[in-house]
């Protein structure tokens, strides 16, 4: 065991998210500044209880240029797909994870991706009235356990699928019922009648206190069980701020795990600049093979697409968000019954649009696909 696994106890967990909180103004300027990881200044400033904006001045420039390749990205997936058949994602505008690059303490250092990953995970995009696209996201914890190994990396000594289960339950407070109660008052209900004792059993429900759930995960860690991503993330689900989308469920207990629990988040607005149809090509490849393979498409904006496109295969071009992270619908779009596709648009036929607005929902695909090229 080294000094710095000797050291890691709730109680000097507790200590650090103290002097956190005790100087957040220290904490906004130190992490406002773009040097390291932001997903380390990101979590750092979550702890702390801050809730100052972040912006596009909060990235250094790799950091910036990895977020606007992922949006680009998602972008051109989204104008392959069928207006008609648009995904849950291409609808909301979401950017879902990175999955090629799980969330790594070590990796944050040296790999953009894996760094924007651990900074803003899924988030929505929008054109701004200049032209301009912003990355719009919040920074919060949804959960006490967070993800998966996927998302976190496995422990070199996770092995067996005991283990795993195990770990999924980390983070997560248990309770159980404690002894009975008769001295309780009996119970009246709604017309004022006493309810017989025997028709109800009084007892104290007891929640698994914060120090004890914590250190079930620093023993974890310990064992090689988890990554040090996935302990920190289980400390940010216990002592960081939560998301106003989090149902009442979640603060079950919370006397016992906190006693200052509110809803709160870090906003994020990045300004990521213009994005251009190049700026898609580089940034998805299916995107240009689709362009340069497509025989409707016209020559110069085939030739530009196959610079791109690297060496043309006839394998089928992946498209969308099928595994539908990041909130994405998967297999769901096309089980739809046809009345709801129709409410939400999704029923309209793309003859007869207007290419404005065929360019606003589809891109440049859908200009050629329904403008009389194709």
């Amino acid at each position: 065991m080294s000094i710095l696994d000797s050291l890691l106890t709730p109680k000097n967990i507790e200590r650090g998210i103290n002097l956190l909180q005790g100087n957040q103004g220290i904490v906004n300027t130190l992490t406002g500044l773009p040097i390291g990881p932001a997903s380390a200044r990101a979590y750092i400033r979550n702890l702390s209880g801050s809730t100052e904006p972040i912006t596009e001045d909060f990235f250094n420039a790799d950091q910036l240029a990895e977020i606007k390749n992922r949006t680009a990205r998602t972008m051109a997936d989204f104008s392959m797909e069928d207006p008609n058949e648009r995904s849950w994602n291409a609808l909301n505008q979401v950017v879902p994870y990175d999955m090629s690059s799980p969330i790594s303490t070590t990796k944050m250092f040296t790999n953009p991706k894996s760094d924007i990953t651990g900074t803003l995970g899924t988030y929505t995009y929008k054109k701004n009235r200049d032209g301009t696209i912003s990355a719009i996201d919040k920074h919060d914890f949804d959960s006490f356990a967070g993800g998966l190994e996927n998302l976190y990396g496995q422990g070199p000594n996770l092995e067996t699928m005991e283990d795993r289960w195990a770990t999924e339950s980390l983070g997560k407070p248990d309770w159980t019922y404690g002894q009975e109660l008769p001295f309780l008052p009996p119970d009246v209900d709604f017309l004022g009648t006493t309810i017989p004792e025997d028709r109800i059993t009084k007892v104290d429900v007891k929640w698994q206190p914060r120090e004890s759930v914590i250190q079930e995960a620093i023993n974890a860690y310990k064992a090689g069980k988890i990554t040090t991503s996935k302990l920190a993330r289980i400390v940010g689900g216990i002592y960081g701020q939560t998301g106003s989308d989090v149902t009442q469920d979640y603060f079950e207990g919370q006397e016992y795990m906190r006693d200052d629990w509110n809803k709160s988040a870090i906003p994020v607005n990045i300004n990521l600049g213009r994005i251009s149809h190049l700026d898609k090509l580089r940034a998805n490849q299916n995107f240009a093979r689709y362009l340069a393979t497509h025989k409707n498409i016209p020559s110069q904006i085939k030739k530009q697409a196959a610079t791109h496109a690297g060496p043309i295969s006839t394998a089928p071009i992946n498209v969308g968000n099928p595994l539908g992270y990041g909130g994405g619908d998967g297999g769901y779009r096309a089980s739809r019954p046809e009345s709801e596709r129709q409410h939400t648009g999704h029923g309209k036929s793309g003859m007869g649009r207007d290419r404005s607005e065929l360019m606003a929902t589809g891109g440049l695909i859908n200009l050629y696909r329904y403008g009389g090229f194709i």
